[in-house]
């Protein structure tokens, strides 16, 4: 039996300049462009303070109890022989809250309590008895997702397009970003007593600088028809969680986890070339492949944490201190094998103009994109080293072999099919996406991957415009057959999570000027 009280104080400061310039140039009829160039500066602050104590009502000598017993709260009452609170009086019979969830899939709930009495008990325990070693208030329930981050981000570029005759068209420059942080976490290791708790302010600041340069260029076979090619190098940065420096301890120093400030964003190298078709009847109609090769992408890891390492980006037990050689080590991991995405995508847009009334109002678009994406993960293992006299105690290191897989959050199949009518004022869109499973999750073998299941959702849109200038009357409905986002994992039947969503709905007016 336990009660826990959340709080959170959230803030955030975000300012950003910008500054663009363009200037036109041209040769006669042989060439015409234009030059542009231009930057940008961001600074960004984020902070968070959450405190999350919780207290402990199990009996066992707990003074917590007596003092709550002593009070004499009619909502509560003691069994001795079990030496806990009954949870009889607290219960709630809303069959909305007890009934079947997730489609029966699991059957009923077996019980649900009353909100106002838990209130009222939580709130008289933070009042009188905060001291108390089993109202449990210390540094790592309020420090381990406590954090301050400051960003500074700069960035320049310079472009050129140059149209060569009227068929030919070329773009070229580069980007240069720099991007600085300053990250405050705590280290905190929970302790049996909880005023024993320290927690350490960890400081990190990552940077890093890219110069990432791009081309493209269109030709125009026919009127109706061109080809496009595009070199580009994009970044994907770690997200702020994951470079935070945190290290949170449990208390017998077997679990660990912690964020990975040395984490560097990962870097994509892109070849695009596509083949388009556009007519009056046809629409627009474009078919093309991809081929990226991507460097230092970042996942989730688990692995041994040991007195010694040899291997590069693997921490050892001394730096936590706290852990335990042989603790289970969470974190976040830059991967040294690079990973190949390539694919093919198909995209139809087109209106039936041409068919008579009524069908002269559809309008169809199609978009498939099929992909297949490789890599290789480490597979770690531990050997044992003899001793080597005069030494006596053999030593435990990590080694790594590899094995290969799909990249992370990489669908094979993505579809996006959407039927629609216009007619006068009004349009409407029933659209379907479909995205195929995907690798969620890296375990230590195979069989401990997660993956998502397939994804299908249906939305809907409908607009309206009004008699007055700039109205519209707007109805959007989302996930209209109320798909359930579905984890799952090889080794284990079923699923390892779902998220219901349900189907929500916006009815409403707008107005645009």
């Amino acid at each position: 039996q336990q009660l826990g009280y959340n709080f959170a104080s959230y803030k955030e400061n975000d300012q950003t300049i910008k500054a663009n310039i363009k200037v036109p140039f041209g040769f006669e009829s042989m060439f015409s462009g234009f030059l542009k160039f231009g930057g940008a500066y961001r600074h960004y602050n984020r902070k968070n303070d959450e405190n999350a104590p919780y207290a402990q009502l199990r009996y066992q000598g707990n003074e917590l109890v007596a003092a709550v017993r002593a009070q004499n709260f009619p909502f509560l009452v003691f069994d001795p022989g079990a030496q806990q609170f009954r949870s009889s009086l607290l219960s709630d019979n809303d069959h909305a809250l007890v009934s079947d969830f997730l489609s029966d899939k699991y059957g009923n709930l077996i019980w649900a309590s009353q909100v106002s009495p838990l209130n009222t008990l939580t709130d008289w325990i933070i009042a009188n008895q905060s001291n108390s070693l089993r109202y449990y208030s210390g540094e790592y329930a309020n420090k381990i997702n406590d954090y301050d981050y400051v960003e500074n981000y700069a960035a320049g570029y310079g472009m050129v397009e140059l149209n060569v005759g009227p068929d030919f068209l070329i773009v070229g420059g580069a980007r240069y970003e720099s991007d600085e942080a300053n990250f405050v976490a705590y280290h905190v290791q929970q302790q049996n007593t909880w005023a024993m708790e320290k927690a350490t302010p960890d400081t990190a600041t990552p940077s890093n600088h890219y110069l990432l340069p791009m081309v493209q260029a269109r030709y125009n076979i026919f009127e109706w028809s061109d080809v496009r090619y595009a070199y580009t190098q994009t970044l994907a940065r770690p997200s702020f969680t994951q470079l935070s420096p945190y290290a949170n301890l449990d208390q017998n120093g077997q679990g660990v986890n912690a964020g990975n400030p040395n984490l560097k964003p990962a870097r994509a190298f892109n070849h695009d070339l596509m083949l388009t078709f556009h007519s009056n009847e046809l629409g627009l109609f474009s078919v093309g492949g991809f081929y990226k090769t991507i460097y230092d992408f970042s996942y989730f890891i688990q692995y041994q944490l040991l007195s010694q390492s040899t291997l590069p980006g693997y921490d050892t037990a001394a730096q936590h201190p706290g852990a335990q050689p042989g603790a289970t080590m969470s974190t976040f991991y830059n991967n040294p094998y690079k990973a190949i995405v390539k694919g093919v995508e198909v995209d139809l847009q087109t209106r039936f103009w041409y068919l008579p009334f009524p069908l002269d109002g559809l309008v169809l678009g199609i978009n498939y994109t099929h992909i297949k994406s490789e890599t290789s993960y480490p597979l770690l293992k531990t050997r044992v080293i003899p001793p080597v006299p005069p030494a006596r105690v053999p030593t435990t290191v990590l080694t790594d072999s590899a094995r290969s897989g799909r990249l992370v959050f990489q669908p094979n199949d993505i579809a996006n099919v959407s039927l629609g009518y216009d007619f006068g004022g009004f349009s409407g869109r029933l659209s379907f996406l479909f995205q195929g499973n995907m690798v969620s999750g890296i375990g230590t073998r195979v069989e401990q991957d997660g993956y998502t299941q397939d994804y299908i959702k249906f939305d809907a849109s409908l607009r309206q415009k009004l008699p007055w200038e700039g109205l519209q009357l707007f109805l959007d409905i989302n996930n209209i057959n109320q798909r359930t986002d579905i984890s799952a994992q090889k080794t284990i039947g079923g699923s390892t999570s779902e998220a219901y969503y349900g189907l929500t709905a916006e009815l409403g007016i707008r107005y645009t000027y």
